[in-house]
């Protein structure tokens, strides 16, 4: 897409998707929440489709940038916290750890620091169109 394209706007329903779907990256009880009439199969389909929207996933960056900028909760911050916590030779510390390490995988879930990147398949395909050209 380039930048002179407009997204097309969001229904009610596709926001309702999207700010539930960064409370815990769930697509399908997302899409459940939105759409209370849906079956779990549909829903489980739609919010994989959704999740491919240019809209769509524009829309949920902008929210957890507005989340990140809100709480002021940085990757920096979040790294500096791990940090402590790996260095720190404080029983008491060890003991609050699990919990600690808990919030920080939530946190960084919901503010979209820990995606996977995208993997693209492309090229092998073409390495197979070509291998059957020659046999």
């Amino acid at each position: 897409m380039t930048t002179k394209e407009k997204l097309k706007p969001l229904t009610e329903s596709q926001k309702v998707f999207c700010n539930e779907y960064i409370l815990d990256y769930n697509g399908t009880r997302s899409y459940q929440i939105a759409y209370p009439d849906a079956t779990y199969n549909t829903a489980k389909t739609q919010s994989s489709y959704f999740l491919t929207k240019p809209n769509i996933l524009q829309y949920i960056g902008d929210l957890q940038a507005d989340l990140s900028k809100t709480t002021g909760i940085t990757k920096a911050r979040i790294l500096k916290e791990l940090e402590k916590m790996a260095f720190n030779s404080n029983e008491d510390q060890k003991l609050r750890a699990n919990d600690k390490n808990k919030a920080i995988e939530i946190l960084n879930k919901m503010l979209g620091f820990n995606e996977p990147e995208k993997i693209s398949n492309e090229g092998s395909v073409i390495i197979i169109q070509e291998c059957q050209k020659n046999v």
